[in-house]
C-alpha cells in the first residue's frame, strides 16, 4: 500500500523582521519633513495655492487615513505660519485643525 502526504496548506505569512516596512516609513517620514522644510521659500501665492486645493480638501475629507490627516495639520500649520494671517480659514476647517 502506498501512501500519500497530506495535502499541502497555505496560509498567509507575515513579514520576516528585516526591516524593510520601518525603513520605508523612516524614508517617507523624511521626505515629507524635507518637503515641509521647503515650504519657507514657496511664494505666498502658491502656499496659498498649496492650502486652499490641497490641504483644505484633503482636512475636509472624512475618509482620509489618521497619518494623513496629522501630516496635513504639520504642513497647515506650517503654511499659516507663513502666511502669518493672509489665509481665510472656514469653520469646518477650525474644527478639522482642532480635533
Amino acid at each position: 500500500m502506498v501512501t500519500y502526504p497530506a495535502a499541502t496548506n497555505f496560509e498567509s505569512k507575515n513579514e520576516p523582521n528585516s526591516g524593510f516596512k520601518r525603513a520605508l516609513l523612516n524614508i517617507y517620514q523624511h521626505v515629507l519633513d524635507t518637503f515641509i522644510s521647503v515650504l519657507s521659500s514657496v511664494s505666498s501665492h502658491i502656499l496659498h495655492n498649496i492650502f486652499y486645493e490641497v490641504i483644505e480638501p484633503t482636512l475636509l475629507q472624512t475618509e482620509s487615513p489618521l497619518e494623513v490627516k496629522i501630516f496635513t495639520c504639520k504642513i497647515a500649520e506650517k503654511i499659516i505660519t507663513i502666511c502669518q494671517g493672509d489665509l481665510l480659514l472656514s469653520n469646518p476647517l477650525l474644527d478639522a485643525l482642532i480635533n
